[in-house]
């Protein structure tokens, strides 16, 4: 009917941001995951209940980077902070740190695919990495390339620098090998 359903409380301090919100299934219950300008949180999908929020406070007050989640763990990631992810308890209304990293992704956002959640950083890490999604430990590193948005595809990363490269990366145990690159002009 295009009627209102539910409203959730805003956030103390707290606007809305560029983040698109990520709907998983935890405990027989709905959950938002998202971003605003100052938090990362999660909200009951059936009564607009703010569950819990994670401080994610930036100078310039915007987080773009949609959450990624698997396994009953969601990770949450800003420039200026160290953020991480979290343990979100079997009925979904708590979580806990799972592990923390300075992975600052900015623009792009992140992806996880074979128990690896790959990103390009923003200050801190001014490239890719790899990190381990059970305990946040870099598995792989790739300087060549900087940051930048990438699509996951037949087991490799198919990213778009900010330098202008696009690029064809495979990721191995030993590390990114990139497969070929173009440079857009």
């Amino acid at each position: 009917t295009g009627e209102t359903v539910w409203t959730s409380d805003p956030l103390p301090g707290d606007n809305t941001s560029y983040c698109s919100p990520l709907l998983i299934l935890r405990g027989g219950r709905r959950i938002l995951l998202n971003c605003s300008s100052r938090h990362g949180f999660a909200v009951d999908a059936q009564t607009g209940k703010i569950l819990w929020t994670v401080p994610m406070a930036t100078p310039y007050d915007v987080n773009v980077s949609t959450p990624a989640y698997a396994d009953g763990q969601v990770h949450f990631a800003t420039p200026h902070a160290d953020v991480g992810a979290f343990r979100i308890s079997a009925d979904g209304t708590k979580i806990e740190p799972a592990w923390n990293t300075p992975l600052d992704t900015c623009t792009g956002g992140f992806l996880l695919a074979d128990g690896i959640l790959y990103a390009g950083g923003y200050q801190k890490f001014r490239h890719w990495v790899g990190l381990d999604w059970k305990t946040g430990q870099i598995r792989n590193e790739l300087r060549e390339l900087t940051t930048g948005s990438a699509v996951w595809a037949d087991g490799r990363l198919y990213c778009m620098a900010e330098d202008g490269r696009a690029a064809l990366v495979t990721p191995a145990a030993e590390g990114f090998r990139i497969a070929g690159e173009k440079r857009l002009t």
